[in-house]
């Protein structure tokens, strides 16, 4: 045992030996200790490091370990790979291979300081921290749980593990439990005696004892998992204190371990007046139910007798019921559950309460029962009852209301009725007067519509026209431009290809100069009409650019097929067999054309695909004219 300034004491049956400061101990201040693999005994001390104590002679650990040797300390482990884990304020050391190293937060370490170690029976080491939850240190690395993640407090306090893997945490707010990576909590509102828990315990019979400021209390781990599970809703502990025998029913915890079990099954608990020791096969438990009796019952803070049939005038609004339970036997552990039939639809947990309230009753008959547990927990289900008559003011009387229900169903029926009537003469009137309106609403409704589909094929007219060449009635430049954009985006949703033709009639200049402007303007149109009926797809467009120059949308069209569509462009243009004496090229109107496709993510912007087919048409026009160009690759 470790003690705040006397040293260690070592307890066997030949009584109690002491090792301070005059046996060698370099401090009479044991923050914490464990028997090591050798059997030896490790001690950590708050000034002076840790020492190991074998056959009566004390050797330091690391001796010149400075930060060892200054550093408080909280808890130890050797896990099964021979490592040596102390946790402290700052973090934990990992000593092995006569070295010792610290993990602090810059390590990964969720929390300040480490309070308690377990070693996982599947490999890794548990850390439960101060502020940081419970921490899982495996192959370097930190791995955090948190009240985020299900647990109950971010401060832990002590560490149990099953022998199927499940994972016990005493914290300051409750017990969680971790099984197949979920967490569950249970806490006083299921029953459990207290939630701060220094250590866990596990008696080898089915129950785990746990300790705390107010005591020693233990719960069937059965009744545990049925609550952590949802199968129950409350569990029920067994507590021990000064009336049970302990000196002092203030445990010690924050430094582990805060309790063991010895090999013969004692369990062994540090306390602020000594260390207390009890044996649980040894323990009997009180299966005498306590008699329970409802003892008085007041009324607006007046006590009123017990009396069969008794019927409490209207208007009260306090009533208090006081009870009991007999028994001789750890009377401050009897705990009482109440309810009031009529009013509570469930059973009231009271505690160790002696007393229940009630405010604002309505008028009704009710029924207050209450039971009682002993000590151990053996409920006497039957308890006491007690039945009671609370009285209603007339007006709250079930003839008062169905006098005022007749009342108002009577004053509401015959205003129905007249309104009803009033209701008939309104409606005959607008009956009339609805005929007439609808017949001029039809009239005037039929010449609006008729507008409506004269203003419908004006705007459609109107359209048309904004988006044709008055010259040449194909699409002027703003439509090409529209078609263009939307084909542009359409291209780039689908991953298809767009082509442009841009072509121009050669050397239309001198043509229209040498004979006329009418003659030129017939020319265009000409060509015009050649070239879109030379168009076959239904997405296709032909556009006046501009001048003599005109473009050609081809949606969906590959290199290849953009310039087969030139050419029979091209090729038409020149069948019409317009007559000029102006060209050097042929003794008919001929035109260029320039020929780009954008492909998928090859260009950024449809500008760049008018400037690519430019480009192309003008190449042409320098190779000689009437022929077809295209685009060179970038």
């Amino acid at each position: 045992m470790g003690t705040d300034g006397g040293g260690a004491s070592r307890w066997s049956q030949a009584g109690v030996t002491n090792l301070t400061k005059a046996q060698g101990l370099p401090s009479d201040t044991v923050d914490t200790l464990m028997e090591d693999s050798d059997g030896s005994i490790l001690l950590a001390l708050d000034a002076g490091g840790i020492v190991r104590w074998r056959d009566g002679r004390l050797t330091r650990l690391l001796p010149k370990d400075r930060l060892l040797a200054n550093t408080g300390f909280t808890c130890m482990l050797r896990d099964r790979a021979g490592t040596l884990w102390v946790g402290c304020a700052n973090g934990v050391f990992r000593i092995r291979d006569g070295h010792a190293g610290l993990l602090e937060k810059k390590d990964g370490l969720s929390g300040q300081s480490v309070d308690c170690l377990l070693e996982d029976r599947g490999g890794g080491i548990w850390m439960g921290t101060d502020t940081g939850g419970l921490d899982f240190y495996k192959d370097g690395r930190f791995t955090a749980y948190t009240t985020r993640q299900g647990l109950a407090s971010d401060s832990v306090l002590s560490l149990y593990q099953d022998k199927d893997g499940t994972l016990w945490i005493g914290t300051t707010e409750g017990l969680s439990r971790l099984r197949n990576g979920r967490f569950a909590n249970i806490t006083r509102r299921q029953g459990l005696f207290n939630n701060t828990i220094f250590v866990i315990l596990d008696d080898g019979a089915g129950r785990l004892w746990m300790s705390c400021n107010k005591g020693v209390f233990s719960a069937l781990k059965s009744q545990l998992d049925a609550v952590a599970d949802g199968r129950a809703a409350e569990l029920h502990c067994d507590a021990y204190g000064r009336s049970d025998g302990m000196g002092s029913s203030e445990c010690n915890g924050g430094l582990q371990p805060a309790g063991c079990r010895t090999l013969g099954g004692w369990l062994c608990f540090p306390t602020v007046r000594g260390l207390a020791v009890l044996n649980p096969k040894e323990i009997r438990l009180n299966r005498q139910p306590p008699p329970v009796v409802i003892e008085g019952m007041k009324v607006d803070a007046r006590s009123v007798p017990l009396k069969s049939g008794l019927q409490l005038t209207p208007g009260r609004h306090r009533v208090e019921f006081l009870y009991t339970a007999l028994s001789l036997v750890a009377p401050e552990k009897e705990r009482f559950r109440y309810r009031l039939i009529g009013y509570d639809r469930d059973w009231i947990r009271a505690g160790t309460h002696r007393e229940a309230v009630y405010t604002g009753l309505p008028p009704g008959r009710y029924v207050f029962q209450v039971i009682a547990c002993n000590n151990d927990g053996f409920w006497n289900e039957k308890g006491d009852t007690f039945a009671f008559v609370h009285l209603p003011y007339f007006y709250q009387t079930w003839w008062f209301v169905l006098l005022c229900l007749l009342v108002a169903g009577a004053v509401v029926y015959g205003a129905v009725t007249l309104r009803l009537k009033a209701a008939a003469r309104r409606e005959a009137a607008l009956t009339l007067l609805v005929e007439e309106r609808t017949s001029q609403l039809a009239k005037v409704n039929e010449a609006l519509l008729e507008r409506g589909r004269q203003l419908e094929s004006a705007n459609a007219q109107l359209q048309e026209l904004s988006n044709r060449d008055d010259l040449t009635g194909v699409a002027n430049r703003r439509r090409f431009e529209e078609i263009l954009d939307a084909e542009w985006r359409r291209a780039a949703r689908t991953n298809a290809p767009l082509a442009l033709l841009m072509a121009d009639i050669d050397h239309f200049k001198p043509y229209n100069d040498a004979y006329g402007h009418q003659t030129g303007d017939l020319c265009l149109k000409r060509a015009a009409e050649a070239m879109a009926g030379s168009l076959q797809r239904a997405g296709d467009l032909l556009a006046r650019y501009g001048g003599e120059e005109f473009v050609v949308i081809l949606p969906a069209h590959d290199l290849a097929e953009a310039a087969e569509v030139a050419e029979r462009l091209r090729a038409r243009v020149e069948a019409l067999a317009i007559p000029t004496e102006v060209s050097d090229v042929s003794p008919y109107v001929t035109i260029s054309i320039g020929v780009a496709v954008a492909e998928a993510g090859k260009l950024a912007r449809p500008e760049e695909l008018v400037a690519a087919a430019d480009a192309a048409l003008y190449r042409a026009k320098r190779e000689g004219r009437n022929r077809v160009r295209l685009a060179e690759r970038g």
